[in-house]
């Protein structure tokens, strides 16, 4: 088990992957940062206003609501969920059956083991976790620790029928940690899905390109059957509910 999980890791797949998602984290953490800055100043220059009594949300503005699994509309938050059933498939798979099928007989089926999945799944859920974890750790260096004020909800997007919504307000930080792990699971078993694929397909950019295309294809049925009986159904695909 230790032999596979240290193929997962140390591997420039993975490593360029996790890079990445790093780089896509601290630039959405430079924006927001940037947007309160402007908003702070905003704020104070109001307030120096005669006989103008300004109310400045601070709630709006905090570290709970500003890192990038709650930041929709950023440009940077979309580059990371968007892709992220294509590169939770790379890091293992690519190179591991690569190095396997060349040594097997085109004809013979390769059945992988249980420690290969799990290292797939590891190494999967990383790719999408480290950048999420990394993004709200600096979000923290910037913005300030603000609990989410539930009268606000209309300026979050995050209503009180919402899933796990009672926790986001109630502890935020047990929010963001669930939210993580999710994102890890999901990841990890698209990772998991490409592996699969791989040792079926000969064609590694098919196989490793068959998770992000489930995810897509789960997306168009999600609004196709919404769009067609025109009706809100409940949502089913990873690449909205995740995002």
């Amino acid at each position: 088990m230790r032999q596979e999980l240290k193929r997962a890791i140390l591997n420039p797949y993975f490593i360029l992957i996790c890079l990445y998602g790093i780089v896509i984290a601290l630039l959405h953490c430079g924006q927001k940062a940037f947007e309160y800055s402007t908003f702070i100043s905003a704020v104070r220059e109001y307030g120096t206003v005669e006989n103008v009594k300004v109310n400045p949300c601070t709630p709006v503005y905090n570290a709970f609501t500003s890192w990038i699994g709650c930041d929709s509309s950023s440009k940077y938050s979309k580059l990371l969920f968007f892709i992220f059933p294509l590169l939770a498939a790379l890091p293992y798979s690519w190179s591991y059956c690569y190095n396997y099928k060349k040594e097997k007989n085109k004809n013979e089926c390769y059945i992988p083991n249980s420690h290969q999945y799990l290292a797939v799944f590891i190494s999967s859920g990383l790719t999408l976790a480290i950048p999420l974890l990394i993004n709200f750790l600096s979000i923290l260096l910037f913005i300030p620790v603000i609990f989410p004020d539930s009268i606000y909800d209309i300026y979050y997007g995050f209503f009180s029928n919402e899933f796990m919504s009672y926790i986001f307000y109630v502890n935020p930080y047990l929010y963001i940690l669930i939210f993580i792990i999710l994102c890890f699971v999901f990841s990890g078993l698209l990772g998991c899905l490409g592996f699969s694929f791989s040792t079926l397909i000969r064609s590694r950019i098919l196989a490793i390109a068959s998770p992000f295309i489930v995810t897509i294809a789960t997306e168009y049925i999600k609004r196709y059957i919404g769009e067609k009986n025109d009706v809100t159904i409940t949502e089913f695909s990873p690449m909205s509910f995740l995002f």
